[in-house]
């Protein structure tokens, strides 16, 4: 009987440490995809949906606010930015189109998440607000729908570690060629529901 025990434990104990040290779950991003996110702000709530035209080096999109918003626009964030920005922004202008040579929008830069990823604490612009000393509080798992089923990934969640107002969070894929942000609290709130 005992060793009908040990084996099962060994089995059942095998099993939990392939579900803990499960790789981050990545994914490929494509011209046509659409990206849904639940937006929150100021009492209103409305869905936030981009449709990818190009992505990568540099990424292009289209953007529209559902009800009660009603608003489009496009934007543009040039490979330097993509590569190299140290700004983020979150502010879009209906019927535009945002070109960013030295910021990011939805996705952060290459050198911004090697920073993070290495536990440093770098110092960022957010909507020109400089100062913004940004730390990785955790690791954590994320699942949203993609392609209509559900899909778990690894993000960092990053913060300023300030209080109330000054208080800026985003979550970003654990994936240095997708960096997403997929959640983020700044004023307002978004969180990425469906890729389709």
């Amino acid at each position: 009987m005992k060793p009908i025990l040990f084996a099962f434990l060994l089995i059942l104990g095998n099993i939990i440490y392939a579900q803990e040290s499960t790789p981050p779950v990545s994914f490929k991003l494509n011209k046509g995809d659409k990206l849904i996110y639940d937006v929150r702000h100021k009492g209103d709530l409305y869905y936030y949906t981009i449709e990818i035209v190009e992505c990568g080096p540099k990424y292009i999109y289209n953007w529209e606010m559902g009800e009660p918003k009603n608003k489009k626009g496009s934007v543009e964030i040039k490979t330097k930015a993509m590569n190299q920005a140290m700004k983020i922004t979150t502010r879009v202008k209906p019927n535009d189109h945002l070109l960013l040579e030295d910021a990011c929008i939805l996705w952060i830069s290459k050198a911004l998440f090697k920073a993070l990823a290495n536990n440093n604490q770098p110092e960022i612009a957010i909507d020109e607000t400089s100062g913004n000393k940004m730390a990785v509080l955790q690791k954590n798992n994320f699942t949203f729908k993609y392609k209509g089923a559900p899909l778990t990934s690894e993000i960092l969640d990053v913060s300023n570690q300030q209080k109330f107002f000054d208080l800026k969070q985003f979550s970003v894929l654990n994936n240095p060629d997708n960096p997403l942000i997929v959640k983020l609290n700044m004023g307002f709130t978004a969180e990425l529901i469906e890729i389709k």
